[in-house]
């Protein structure tokens, strides 16, 4: 899958939630994501949760670990059904830092049969500064 788009994030308010917009396309096909991320103080983790356009309806509650020495965030495995094919198949992702105006996520999936995860989906971007 090879995504394209643009994306928007922004604090709610004086919070700490973070509400994102996405909008593209992938492999031809127009999706839109909305996420809304922070860091939980109970769990000690960054948690998340959103809808995505090209995913089946399914609320789930992402959580991640930072670790600053790679300043990477490694967001725990879930499973999910396998747009186009239906399967229930195993996804986990990591969005990795690069500076102040970089960024890399990628999403491992792992599917029917297989015991390892295999590069999914790898979305690059860079921030832009608004005018």
């Amino acid at each position: 899958m090879k995504p394209e788009g643009s994306a928007e994030n922004r604090f709610l308010g004086e919070s700490g939630w973070v509400v994102g917009m996405v909008k593209g396309r992938a492999d031809n096909e127009p999706y839109e994501v909305v996420g809304i991320t922070c860091f939980d103080a109970e769990k000690g983790k960054i948690v998340a949760t959103g809808a995505n356009s090209i995913l089946p309806p399914k609320l789930a509650l992402d959580e991640g670990t930072y670790d600053e020495a790679s300043k990477t965030i490694f967001w725990k495995e879930q499973e999910i059904l396998e747009p186009g094919s239906g399967k229930k198949v195993t996804v986990k992702a990591e969005d990795n830092y690069k500076g102040e105006d970089r960024f890399v996520s990628i999403v491992y999936i792992k599917r029917p049969g297989s015991d390892r995860f295999v590069k999914w989906v790898e979305l690059a971007g860079t921030k832009r500064n608004r005018s």
